[in-house]
């Protein structure tokens, strides 16, 4: 009998440079890392 194939395995989401501090991450799209996103921004309280 003729099985059909396995489905690929989703691809990771690419390689990006946050914003902020230059993290290597990965991501759907360019942005912040999880540390910047989640941490005060220092200027946002000035």
């Amino acid at each position: 009998p003729h099985r059909t194939p396995a489905p690929h395995p989703p691809r990771p989401h690419p390689f990006q440079t946050c914003d902020t501090c230059d993290r290597v991450f990965r991501a759907a799209t360019q942005g912040l890392c999880r540390d910047c996103r989640e941490s005060p921004r220092l200027d946002a309280t000035a």
